[in-house]
């Protein structure tokens, strides 16, 4: 049985348009009837503001959020790309870390959508007195650490 492939691109993207998911400005009820069944139906006007909620959550939703633990690797990880597509680690002693991650993922539909990074932000959790967090390039990110000793355990969330 075939499936059908969404018209938009992957919510990683950030390019998502209310549009490409059915929110067309001329859509209109059929018969300027709101809705034949309100239980289980809805009107053209909440599919419209349904599309448009939809791709602005696309637009502002961590792209990955990680937990490290003080081994130096990612003891949790969620992300719009699923499972097994942590970024790659890079540790120099325990106070310096690059993250590289793929520059395009691809959907459950099989279509794929490039990523950059656009904002990176870590929140402390043990053993961390100071860290900084650059974006070294769009698919690279360069954590310092200053911690009391060991790995430091911080989240990192990504956009």
């Amino acid at each position: 049985m075939a499936y059908i492939k969404p018209e938009a691109p992957p919510g990683w993207t950030r390019t998502v348009d209310f549009t490409q998911l059915g929110g067309h400005l001329e859509k209109q009820n059929r018969l300027g009837v709101s809705t034949f069944n309100p239980k289980t139906d809805i009107s053209a006007a909440q599919f419209a503001g349904i599309a448009d909620m939809i791709s602005r959550m696309s637009w502002t939703s961590p792209a990955c959020i990680m937990r490290f633990g003080s081994n130096g690797t990612i003891v949790k990880y969620l992300s719009q790309w699923g499972a097994g597509t942590e970024p790659s680690l890079v540790w120099t002693m325990d106070t310096e870390l690059l993250l590289t991650f793929e520059s395009a993922y691809t959907d459950s539909y099989n279509v794929e959508g490039s990523w950059e990074i656009s904002t990176a932000i870590i929140t402390p959790h043990q053993n961390l007195t100071s860290f900084f967090v650059e974006i070294a390039s769009a698919n690279t990110l360069h954590c310092l650490f200053n911690s009391t000793g060991g790995f430091p355990e911080f989240s990192l969330m990504v956009w």
